[in-house]
């Protein structure tokens, strides 16, 4: 696995918008760009930073921008200005071949699943699955978020589940508005008392975004799982607005093309919006697939519902469960 380099204070940071911009919520910007200034950063935004939510900038200006920035000389990294819907719309137009040597860490999540899971799976290269730009929007960073930063330090830190959780998403530049009581529910525990641990190397995404890759030459990881089958793997899914039973239909069209070969345990992440068409529970769709062999965590620090794990995709995590809570660190090897 090839890890980018790490950032130092100082750095620059580049912030492009592959996906969505963070359109004109000027104080929104703001806030983030006062976060990593103060952080010790600089910030370069490349132009589609600024499209809206409802109208990202044409798919070849993002691929262009993008492709610069992940080639640049000027950055140390690239941060997704934000989610959104339409970023495999970019795929064709990103020349993986070309960053078969990146050496700088590109972060982001949901919709941006496009890119830290193809550029793991496709060109061994470590990406970081965590929060994009607009998420740092706060007058003082949640330890979630200076925990994002200190692993693109390059520390070793360990982190732990957080005792609660924003439903709803962010609406103050207070910081999260933690308004509900975080529970973790472990099933297939291979202990009675449900403490245990276990290490694997870390891949997933956004189920919603991953579903949408099986099949394509973006969801081409046999080399990948090849590669690392002895080291076993920890898929982890972050769930936005699939439904339950849409959830189990993603997941079995994922098992068929090989994807779960070698699995040693699942992470689901609490889903953001919930629905259901035929009373299935979104732990039922996984037990459904994987069994009762695969241990898994659900309702874990994982994704939309913040605050959340910063993730690098593709290295080995060492998991230790204990009293219902994670503690989670990256060994990068």
């Amino acid at each position: 696995m090839k890890y980018p380099k790490n950032i130092a204070k100082g750095d620059t940071i580049h912030v492009t918008a592959p996906s969505s911009g963070i359109g004109d919520d000027v104080k929104e910007r703001s806030l983030s760009l006062s976060a990593f200034k103060n952080a010790g950063f600089n910030i370069i935004e490349t132009d589609d930073v600024m499209a809206t939510d409802d109208e990202p900038a044409v798919a070849s200006v993002r691929a262009m921008e993008l492709m610069e920035v992940l080639s640049s000389k000027e950055s140390s990294m690239v941060l997704s200005a934000s989610g959104g819907d339409f970023m495999d719309e970019i795929l064709d137009l990103i020349d993986f071949d070309e960053l078969k040597d990146l050496d700088k860490w590109f972060q982001g999540y949901s919709d941006n699943t496009n890119l830290t899971f193809t550029l793991t799976a496709l060109n061994d290269i470590a990406t970081i699955y965590g929060t994009n730009f607009k998420g740092f929007a706060m007058k003082t960073l949640h330890k979630s978020l200076e925990d994002s930063i200190k692993i693109l330090l390059g520390e070793d830190i360990v982190q732990e589940s957080f005792d609660r959780h924003q439903r709803g998403f962010l609406t103050t530049d207070e910081g999260y508005d933690l308004n509900t009581e975080s529970k973790l529910s472990v099933i297939n525990a291979p202990t009675g008392d449900g403490n245990f641990r276990f290490k694997g190397r870390m891949i997933g995404g956004c189920l919603d975004v991953l579903r949408n890759l099986v099949g394509t030459p973006y969801g081409d990881i046999c080399g990948f799982l090849k590669k690392y089958e002895n080291d076993g793997f920890i898929w982890y899914f972050d769930i936005f607005a699939l439904t339950s039973e849409d959830t189990y239909h993603s997941l079995l069209q994922m098992k068929r093309a090989g994807w779960f070969e070698n699995v040693k345990a699942v992470i689901v992440g609490r889903v953001c919006f919930e629905k259901t068409m035929a009373d299935m529970t979104y732990e039922e769709a996984f037990m459904r697939l994987f069994g009762e062999d695969v241990p898994m965590l659900f309702g874990a620090d994982v994704g939309h519902v913040s605050p959340s794990f910063t993730i690098i995709n593709g290295a080995i995590a060492d998991i230790e469960v204990k009293d219902l809570k994670i503690n989670l660190k990256f060994i990068r090897e």
